[in-house]
């Protein structure tokens, strides 16, 4: 067992009064739980930076490479119905929702990048501007703050209270049309996109397109189990394949942006492989599992604790793969410590450094 100085999972509960809390479906529907959900919900204007004609050509010019996947992963932003793409200093629409009372607001990091200007539009029509506190690029969430007294929050809950097939409900406003409601279900987790590649978003068939960007799913009781960010589409509207980033994720960056501006990573210092049937016998070990240790930063927290040649198995209580390393770093947190486990040729070993 070794011990790694490095970083670990924050365990946030972060509070806030539920707007509803107690309410749920009716038989005729959800008419109930809307109209407690919906005053929390806000629609997103951004006045976007001028770009430089070098920036432009540039962004066209390196774009082709992305559009096969772009065409298919959208992010839900929209412009003015005439321009779906918005051209310079034009607005672009997103979404947002209230987790404080006193004017802290969720949306995407996505919806507010190169912002100018940040205006948010509140249930009752106001149109008021927003102070940006933070964003993480890692997890496409961004936090605001907007001052106009007391407002109606969300509760932002867990996504590990709902389960596959259980009902949920989404709040944005698609196109610049004005805020709308769908429901359908939770169809899939932990779903990794390529756009995304850190987050284990939550699937679901409620319709959701351009403009829902930052907005709220919530499940039935009212609790908001996920940041809706993403759609599978071709033609550009739903399919029913949305994406929605988890509650939990979306927490512990908000505690994070809100205390220092940005959020700080765990770093390992390693690289590693897969290991593979070939590699496990030469190893000597009983099966291909973990990843091999190729090479370790001099400066890195692992030094002197990890070898090259070691496999490491698990890191906390989660088993390492390939794919998920990357993952499972970028939640933890430095300066604190995590337990490893590795496997040096048949044996365990263990060892502790900061």
């Amino acid at each position: 067992m070794a011990r790694l100085r490095d970083a670990a999972p924050l365990a946030v509960l972060f509070g806030c009064l539920s707007a509803c809390s107690g309410a749920h479906a009716e038989h005729n529907g959800y008419a109930s739980l809307v109209r407690q959900v919906t005053p929390s919900v806000v629609t997103i204007l951004v006045e976007q930076n001028r770009e430089s004609a070098g920036q432009r050509a540039v962004e066209r010019a390196t774009g082709f490479e992305y559009n096969d996947m772009r065409s298919v992963m959208r992010r839900l932003l929209s412009g003015p119905p005439s321009a779906p793409e918005p051209r310079d200093g034009q607005s672009i629409l997103g979404s947002g929702f209230i987790i404080r009372a006193d004017g802290l607001i969720v949306t995407n990091r996505h919806v507010i990048a190169g912002a100018r200007t940040i205006q948010v539009k509140l249930f009752d029509g106001r149109q008021v501007p927003a102070k940006l506190i933070g964003a993480d690029v890692t997890t496409d969430i961004a936090l605001l703050k907007v001052n106009v007294g007391s407002l109606r929050p969300l509760h932002l809950g867990s996504s590990a209270n709902i389960s596959v097939g259980e009902t949920v409900i989404a709040i944005g406003d698609p196109f610049g049309l004005g805020q709308t409601v769908t429901a359908g279900i939770i169809s899939a987790r932990g779903r990794t996109l390529e756009i995304d590649p850190y987050i284990d978003f939550l699937q679901t068939d409620a319709a959701i397109n351009s403009g829902n960007s930052g907005g709220s799913l919530l499940s039935t009781d009212g609790t908001v189990v996920g940041v809706t960010s993403a759609i599978f589409s071709v033609s550009g509207g739903s399919m029913g394949l949305g994406f929605a980033i988890p509650a939990e994720t979306a927490a512990t960056v908000i505690e994070e942006l809100e205390s220092h501006g940005k959020v700080e990573r765990g770093y390992l210092g390693i690289s590693v492989q897969p290991m593979t049937p070939a590699l496990a016998r030469a190893f000597g070990l009983k099966s291909p599992h973990g990843l091999l240790v190729t090479a370790l930063n001099p400066d890195g927290p692992a030094i002197n604790t990890l070898a090259v040649g070691d496999v490491l198995l698990r890191i906390g209580s989660h088993d390492v793969t390939f794919a998920g390393l990357g993952k499972i770093t970028a939640r933890l947190r430095p300066g604190t410590m995590v337990d490893a486990t590795v496997e040096r040729g048949e044996m365990d070993c263990g060892s502790q450094f900061r």
